[in-house]
């Protein structure tokens, strides 16, 4: 079968056409038929080495899939050939097959398209693990997010939304080019809302006002992110 390879370390360009063997279920295993693979962060560190996981090359990347399941290994419930699956394989989604735990897949709606299922979990999963899990975020709480233009920011501000987060800053949407370019620009909690054209509905967060939050999403870890720890250090010694 098909697949793009990663033959020695290196950035995109180094990914090439191959070949590799079609893989069999094992036990608690499914086999997927790929319709769609999404590429996600640890996806460019493990083709150049910088991922805690390093699969022996020659490997196919892609962590993340969307497909119709075409086999199952022994002892697997819950799934039959023909079902549409998303699956969290760590590596080898860019193929045509892909062998998958069964406890790591998961039906997709008939309605969903391939492409959205394929770029749900990762981004969606680690959102709710930083709100949730992490954070413990209650019904009132504020969430920022610093940056919202990736898959994982805009959905945090949706689970913001949805599980009763609240945006601390409320400002009107204006377009961009009448924003002032010194003040940040933050993408605002109603992501499904502007996702279509974020680069003409963004919001205005003024640095004065950043240390409202209760939540704080920092991606790039630069002086924003240490002005959010000076903030934050500020509120616990306050209460």
């Amino acid at each position: 079968m098909r697949a793009l390879l990663s033959t020695a370390s290196g950035g995109p360009e180094t990914l090439t056409i191959g070949e590799l063997p079609e893989p069999v279920a094992g036990p608690g295993q499914v086999v997927v038929s790929v319709k769609a693979c999404s590429i996600n962060f640890p996806d460019t560190l493990m083709i150049v080495d910088l991922y805690q996981f390093k699969p022996p090359r020659p490997f196919a990347p892609g962590g993340e899939v969307a497909g119709i399941v075409d086999s199952i290994g022994e002892g697997v419930e819950g799934f039959a050939v023909g079902d549409r699956v998303i699956g969290l394989c760590g590596n080898g989604g860019l193929t045509e097959k892909v062998a998958v735990a069964a406890f790591n897949c998961f039906k997709m709606p008939d309605d969903m398209p391939f492409a959205d299922g394929a770029s749900l979990l990762m981004t969606y999963g680690t959102s709710a693990h930083a709100l949730k899990d992490r954070g413990h975020m209650k019904v009132g709480d504020s969430v920022l997010v610093l940056g919202g233009a990736g898959g994982i920011g805009r959905f945090e501000m949706i689970l913001g939304d949805d599980r009763g987060g609240v945006d601390p800053h409320d400002e009107q949407r204006r377009p961009t080019e009448e924003l002032d370019e010194r003040e940040p620009l933050h993408q605002r909690r109603h992501a499904g809302k502007i996702a279509d054209d974020a680069r003409q509905h963004v919001a205005v967060v003024s640095p004065a006002r950043q240390r409202d939050g209760d939540h704080v999403r920092e991606a790039v870890a630069d002086e924003q992110c240490a002005e959010q720890q000076h903030f934050a250090k500020q509120r616990e010694r306050s209460e």
